[in-house]
């Protein structure tokens, strides 16, 4: 293979893991903001949007999955659809999502090998990217190892696609179920 072709790969590596990851989280989001108006015509006083003339304009920029999160905790705290979203929101996998989309939409290419860590800057080199610090792409050395891992491999977008999936589908069925006993 020629220089040409791994470049060329590479770029096509690139694009599908920004799509991905950048349509994961949409889709995430848009649940989210979808359960918000739901929200909103259950209890418009605990979930408002509007006009300035009706005194409780949120801007719609504002509802976004915690926003939301927070409204359904002060409308059910205890249901099932309340509790499911917590947890994802407090998830693994909606954090590696996040952090990915966040890299790739600021045009981070990473390597092949992706490090995701905590708040701490990491060290990044050619086949590595761990989360925080880009001025060390030449390497570094004395940094904590980062506490999460994304490796390309043949499963990995498989994994994160399944985890979307089974999220936003039970999520929905628990706010159906919230809705239909909330009416």
């Amino acid at each position: 293979m020629n220089a040409n072709t791994d470049l060329s790969k590479r770029r096509e590596q690139n694009q599908i893991l920004f799509d991905f990851f950048s349509n994961a989280l949409a889709s995430f989001e848009s649940f989210c903001c979808g359960s918000y108006f739901v929200g909103a015509a259950l209890d418009p006083v605990l979930f408002p949007f509007g006009t300035p003339l009706s005194g409780t304009l949120t801007k719609l920029k504002r509802i976004y999955p915690k926003s939301t999160l927070e409204s359904y905790r002060a409308f059910a705290p205890t249901s099932a659809f309340t509790n499911h979203l917590r947890d994802c929101l407090d998830s693994d996998e909606y954090r590696l999502i996040d952090a990915m989309r966040n890299l790739l939409v600021h045009r981070v290419v990473p390597g092949r090998s992706i490090r995701l860590g905590g708040n701490i800057p990491h060290g990044i080199d050619l086949d590595q990217w761990w989360e925080g610090d880009v001025t060390r792409i030449y390497g570094g050395s004395g940094f904590p190892e980062p506490k999460r891992v994304f490796e390309l491999d043949v499963n990995c977008l498989v994994r994160q696609r399944d985890w979307i999936e089974n999220a936003v589908d039970g999520l929905s069925k628990n706010l159906t179920e919230l809705t239909v006993t909330s009416l």
